[in-house]
Parts: structure tokens; sequence; C-alpha cells
């Protein structure tokens, strides 16, 4: 998938000027709804990823219901006008998923969970939120090379390598060493070149140490 790195960039420097805030007080507990928009994204993805396209756009109404809900609670934390920013956000995941567009919807998907990932690095959590997802995007890739779908290991190898340029900065802080973080992106590398040829035991065995790394990564916490 071909993303505008332009666009991406200019998305994260927005969400960024809402993290300002944590920087003058302990970081209090995040709203309860918050860790639970996750898995609305979440079941969101797999409607449209299985070509469920009207049952995904009908879950962008209920996600915004409850965005709206958490509001008042955010408010109190963050500034900026992040009610535009998510419904900005939300709007253009929408008209992608109206165009039954996978390639625009899953940019789109792409920005609105580093939407929710900045609004969350301004709580405090035992275990980053985002070594939970990552971890669940490698349990999807093993569950979609079962089914020899080469083309869904190479879209969640994809996403497990957006979301750990955010999560490797995460794991320095608790001391782990850069050659692991490498050794974690290389193996993401190399379960991609096994997916192009089809190799299902390279992107197996690939896939195994994603699931040890990732098993190490939560200890830590």
């Amino acid at each position: 998938m071909k993303r505008s790195f332009v666009a991406g960039f200019l998305i994260l420097i927005v969400l960024e000027m809402f993290c300002a805030a944590k920087l003058l007080y302990a970081a209090p507990a995040p709203p309860e709804k918050l860790i639970g928009m996750f898995e609305r994204f979440s079941l969101l993805e797999e409607k449209f990823k299985s070509g469920n396209w009207d049952e995904a756009i009908k879950s962008t109404s209920s996600i915004a219901s409850e965005f709206k809900e958490m509001l008042p609670q955010l408010k109190k934390t963050l500034r900026g006008d992040i009610a535009t920013t998510f419904d900005s956000t939300l709007i253009k995941l929408k008209q992608a998923l109206e165009k039954k567009d996978l390639e625009a919807t899953e940019a789109c998907y792409i920005d609105i969970q580093n939407f929710l990932f900045v609004i969350m690095g301004n709580y405090e959590y035992k275990v980053p939120p985002i070594l939970f997802i990552i971890n669940k995007y490698i349990l999807e890739a093993e569950y979609a090379l079962k089914k020899r779908n080469f083309k869904r290991v190479e879209s969640e190898m994809e996403e497990i390598g957006n979301f750990m340029y955010r999560g490797g900065s995460i794991l320095k802080e608790k001391g782990v060493k850069h050659a692991d973080i490498e050794e974690f992106r290389e193996t993401i590398r190399k379960i991609r070149a096994a997916g192009e040829v089809e190799d299902v035991r390279a992107a197996q065995n690939g896939i195994n140490t994603l699931k040890e790394m990732s098993s190490m990564f939560l200890r830590l916490f």
C-alpha cells in the first residue's frame, strides 16, 4: 500500500500538538472507553478487509457516537480541536469505504489509528496499548498465512511496521537495544519477501520470531 509521506507527516504534526499538556503534570487515567475504541476499529477493519463494505460503513456511525461521548473527558487533558480532527479523519475513512477503495481505506484507517495512539500517549497505562495492537496483528498474519492469504499477510506486516515506528521509541525507554528493534523490523521484511514467493515455511518461521519478540517486549511492563 503506497501512502503519501507528506500527508502522513502533516497529520502526525497536528496530532502531536495534543501531547504538550502531558509534559506539565503526571498522566491521568484514560477514559474507560478509549481502549474499546481500538476493538471497534479492529472489527471495522475485519469487515472491510473481508469485503463487507456496507457493514463497515455502518460501523463508522457507532464509532463517531462513542467518541463524542468521550469528548468531555478528553478535553480535560488534551488541548486543540480534537473533535474536528477526529471528524475529518473519520469522514475520509467513510468516503474511502463508500468507494470500496481498499488502498485508500487502509491509509485512512492507519491515520485514524495514529490519531488514537497520540491521544492515548497522554494517559497512563501499565502496558502501552500499541504493543497489544502489534501482537494482535502478528496473530492475524499467522491466521492469514494458514489460509495461504499472502496478500493479507503483506497487509498485516505493513501495519506492524507502521506501529513499530511509534512502539520502538517506547521500547527504547524500557532499555530494549536498537539492534533488537532492528531485528524485529528485519524479520518483518523477511516475512514480506517470503510472502512474495509464497514460501509458507519461511514466512511462518518469521512470524514465530515476531511472536517470541513481542512476548519478550510485553514482559518488560
